[in-house]
């Protein structure tokens, strides 16, 4: 595929100083840091020195590259680039449970602030390739307490709330992915959820209302498309 475009357009308001990008991946070049899977046709080039460009394009100050699987657990590329650009850029890594606590230590002096774990599927129910699901947390969490690091939680929204409590227990902040993958159509069944384990935890709480936002949100655009489809047509 082609390079990603490199300058897309600037916004209409200017962002306030200070604003970051919070999640993006780098890929590429692919002949110096080639992916883990037969994927390459699927992903386009977006190196660095694009990100970079695009953060200056739209505004942003600061941005976090967050190791993507495709890369496998090679986490070089994204290392590389916090290298380059140390005042602007942070990273989350993805590691093994037995991952050594010199080798986060010298990741954090790079710019590492966390760990993804993820507990998604593919399609037929197997686990993605490279990544690391939740237990990877409790082996690594004394270093990730040490270093200030949090876990960040790329898992369906269901999923979080049912493993709150043992995930509370390692004593790490928590970052919640792709906006908890929320199913707009289960609300019901998150809140009996919270409900049946006594989750006291602000995050989902946040986690319940942005379902519940989305949800009203998506029963309005249902509401707009029917109006429009109901109306006569112009000729």
């Amino acid at each position: 595929m082609p390079p990603i475009a490199a300058v897309p357009l600037p916004p209409a308001r200017s962002l306030p100083v200070g604003s970051c990008d919070a999640h993006a991946h780098v890929f590429g070049p692919f002949d110096v840091y080639p992916l883990a899977r037969d994927t390459e046709g699927a992903y386009p080039l977006a190196t660095r020195e694009l990100h970079l460009a695009m953060l200056d394009r739209v505004g942003c100050t600061y941005g976090v590259l967050v190791h993507a699987s495709q890369n496998g657990l090679d986490c070089s590329n994204m290392l590389d680039a916090l290298d380059q650009a140390p005042e602007r850029l942070r990273g989350i890594a993805v590691v093994e449970p037995a991952t050594a606590a010199e080798t986060l230590a010298d990741m954090a002096r790079r710019g590492v602030r966390g760990v993804r774990v993820t507990e998604m599927r593919l399609p037929d129910g197997s686990a993605l390739p490279y990544a690391q699901d939740f237990a990877t947390i409790a082996p690594l969490a004394a270093t990730m307490r040490e270093l200030g690091w949090h876990a960040e939680l790329w898992a369906p929204c269901a999923t979080i709330v049912a493993r709150v409590p043992e995930l509370l227990a390692h004593g790490i902040p928590l970052a919640i992915d792709h906006m908890a993958m929320v199913d707009v159509d289960r609300v019901l069944v998150a809140r009996t959820l919270v409900r049946e384990l006594e989750i006291d935890w602000p995050g989902v709480e946040v986690i319940l209302r942005l379902v519940t936002e989305l949800a009203a949100a998506r029963r309005r655009i249902a509401e707009l498309e029917r109006e429009a489809a109901a109306r006569p047509s112009r000729s």
